[in-house]
């Protein structure tokens, strides 16, 4: 029926969907490991495990050395730190390449994927926000009345269309209690439409309720009366009348009923 415009909403909308891919790009970063960056820590093994071997020999030619006493104990000193260092350097190498194949803890995944969770909620509430933008109505009928016009301002409740439901059409009346004689819901009778050409429509009683003390009949003597009240009679066409609308009179011969 109409389309509501919030330039706010647009771009709060827009920024959820810039904020889910930025997650969404994080989340593939955390789950993947670049080729690249594998091939680089072996080479970084490769070569520690390299140096960790010649270490290991200059240790043993120096030991063996020693043993006959061709070397000096702080020749001894210098290899064997040698050979723990080149160790060190072969299992940090192990440990690097062990971490890019691996590619980050569980718990940054979880962190990743949950900042993805969380972008798509707020982008699903953005985009029920916009889709509330277009106004459309509850039920099948007519307009009646429109209050709206192109580029008003209107805050949220505030009345848009009048509308009737030409399929769910029911006649209204206000009886005095003494008038009622036992009427009761589902009870049948027939009514005149003279707009209608005086068609004779046959009804059934959907509803007796009785209105507020503005609606009491008052007594014609001062004393030994008392006040009537009203009720309101709502009667449901039993079948569907053509060109019936809302606002037509209707006419029901009251006395013929014995009432």
């Amino acid at each position: 029926m109409a389309e509501l415009e919030s330039p706010q909403l647009v771009a709060a909308r827009l920024a959820a969907q810039a904020a889910l891919a930025v997650a969404k790009a994080d989340l593939d970063r955390i789950n993947s490991t670049r080729p690249e960056t594998i091939a680089a820590r072996q080479a970084d093994l490769n070569a520690a495990k390299a140096d960790e071997t010649l270490a290991q020999e200059t240790y043993n030619r120096q030991i063996e050395l020693a043993r006959t006493g061709n070397a000096p104990q702080a020749r001894v000193d210098e290899v064997t730190r040698n050979l723990d260092t080149a160790t060190r350097k072969r299992e940090s190498a192990e440990a690097a390449l062990q971490l890019a194949t691996t590619g980050a803890s569980k718990e940054e995944r979880a962190l990743a994927a949950a900042q993805v969770k969380q972008a798509e909620a707020t982008l699903n509430q953005r985009d029920v926000d916009v889709a509330e933008f277009t106004i459309r109505s509850p039920i099948t009928g007519q307009i009646t009345a429109r209050v709206a016009a192109l580029g008003e301002n209107f805050s949220a409740g505030a009345p848009l269309f009048s509308m009737i439901d030409l399929q769910n059409l029911w006649f209204t009346f206000n009886l005095r209690e003494d008038l009622l004689g036992g009427l009761k819901i589902g009870d049948k009778f027939d009514l005149t439409v003279p707009a209608l050409k005086s068609q004779v429509i046959p009804v059934r009683v959907t509803m007796i309720n009785v209105q507020g003390q503005y609606a009491a009949w008052r007594a014609t003597r001062a004393t030994g009366d008392f006040d009537l009240r009203t009720f309101e009679v709502r009667a449901l066409p039993i079948q569907p009348v053509d060109g019936l609308r809302p606002g037509m009179s209707a006419i029901v011969s009251w006395a013929n009923r014995g009432r």
